[in-house]
């Protein structure tokens, strides 16, 4: 039901109302046939950036009400507020993108800097829907955002139609392309702007600015698992604490600022590989050069689209699971005495380095990852995450994958037997061995000497 996904989102802001004093209310006029299909993530963020401006920027003892009405083929969303309000002459800027300066307003004795970042992600995706945001407001009096959505989904894109997952129940909605309404809201899955969720994927946000930081954390709270620093100094000891999948950071920060954080990242075996972005209101090739130049993946200009920077994570995430299957191809070539003649980059030197130790244990059935752990002298949280980074597998995995791998190569070797090769490689359960040869290469490895003898026949 769509009303009580929006007391579930306003529930949010209850505990902050109670302690201003502010007359915090819901109304609707729903019904059974309001139905109206909406991206359930993309909607959260809607409201919540539109409550938390209301918030902002209402004082102490006064209202904010939300209004959701059902009118003829429109539901309406209105935030109402009695706040410090718009002046007329801002209306055409309200929802224009950030700026580096930000935007300064008085709440009584209070100045309150704003950069409306909030307000042009939410007009983003309201576009998205194919909705329209309007903004009435009178200064000093309040301000009231309303935005139309159009009720079924004709008027979306059939490619983007086909991603409709259910509601909250998770019924189908989906049978043979076919669309079923259910209740009064369902669910749709739009493009751009957290399409594909990574709850498994920690990314770290390093901002000095305050709306900045919120306005990131609002794009991708729902989508990764986030951790903030508001500096490169903090950034620094949370980045060796947890080991992220991916960093965002800006550039000019206080204690440390990005190009010095990226660079001591980049150079440190513990976080060498994990792909870094800079946001940076510098546009000079210089600085974007410099940037490159330590180490950055990536490096990102103010005012940006988060529909583009979304793009850039997803790609920069995307090289690095093709470098994860090219490591965890090449793993049993890795010559530790070769790269440490050629000189190579970090992760092939770790990686050379735990392959030898690997290949010094291969038979050592007690190996553990408490013994990998020690070799590599690191943390077991930090190797756990630095070997996830890097191959895409647990330490257990890894330790059962390498095995495995050298035993497929035993069998090509034809000299020894299939039990043989169980204990040469470190699995003395030969039922064990021969499940998890089967579950890599898709047949025991019985049949799979057999079919290399087979071979080796026909090519004679």
């Amino acid at each position: 039901m769509l009303d009580t996904f929006v007391k579930t989102i306003c529930s949010n802001f209850e505990k902050e109302a109670i302690e201003r004093n502010i007359e915090f209310t819901i109304q609707s006029n729903l019904t059974k046939e309001s139905v109206l299909w909406i991206d359930q993530d993309k909607f959260d963020i809607i409201l919540y950036n539109l409550l938390s401006n209301a918030f902002k920027f209402t004082p102490d003892n006064k209202r904010i009400t939300v209004i959701v009405e059902d009118i003829h083929e429109t539901i309406l969303l209105k935030v109402k507020d009695e706040g410090i309000g718009i002046s007329k002459d801002r209306y055409s800027t309200v929802f224009n993108r950030f700026n580096s300066t930000g935007e300064v307003q008085r709440m009584g004795n209070f100045i309150i800097q704003s950069s409306g970042i909030g307000l042009h992600l939410v007009k983003e995706l309201v576009d998205l829907h194919n909705g329209i945001i309007e903004v009435d407001s009178t200064e000093n009096e309040g301000t009231i955002f309303t935005i139309s959505f159009k009720k079924g989904n004709k008027h979306f894109d059939p490619n983007e139609v086909d991603f409709i997952v259910g509601d909250e129940a998770g019924k189908i909605v989906k049978e043979n392309k076919e669309l079923t309404e259910l209740s009064n809201h369902n669910t749709l899955h739009l493009p751009s702007l957290t399409t594909t969720a990574k709850p498994q994927l920690t990314m770290l946000i390093v901002e000095d600015n305050v709306d900045m930081r919120e306005f990131l954390l609002t794009i991708f709270k729902n989508t990764y698992k986030t951790i903030v620093a508001e500096d490169g100094k903090e950034a620094l000891e949370l980045a060796f604490e947890n080991i992220p999948d991916i960093i965002v950071t800006d550039l000019m920060m206080p204690h440390m600022d990005g190009i010095e954080l990226t660079a001591t990242l980049k150079k440190d075996e513990r976080t060498s590989h994990i792909p870094i972005i800079l946001l940076t209101a510098k546009s000079a090739v210089e600085n974007r050069l410099e940037a490159l130049q330590i180490g950055a993946d990536d490096y990102i200009t103010k005012p940006f689209s988060p529909v583009y920077l979304e793009a850039r994570i997803e790609n920069l995430l995307a090289q690095r699971q093709k470098l994860q299957e090219h490591y965890r191809t090449d793993l049993l070539k890795l010559n530790p005495k070769k790269i440490e003649k050629e000189g190579v980059s970090p992760e092939e030197a770790f990686l050379a380095k735990l392959m030898d130790f690997m290949e010094r244990n291969m038979d050592n059935n007690n190996l553990s990852v408490e013994d990998l752990v020690s070799e590599m002298a690191l943390g077991r949280t930090v190797f756990f995450n630095k070997l996830k980074g890097l191959t895409g597998l647990s330490p257990v995995e890894f330790i059962r994958e390498i095995r495995i791998k050298r035993a497929a190569q035993l069998l090509e070797d034809d000299r020894y037997n299939v039990t043989e090769i169980t204990y040469m490689v470190g699995m003395n359960d030969s039922r064990y061995f021969s499940k998890c040869f089967k579950t890599a290469y898709g047949i025991t490895p019985s049949e799979y000497k057999r079919n290399l003898k087979a071979q080796r026949e026909d090519n004679k």
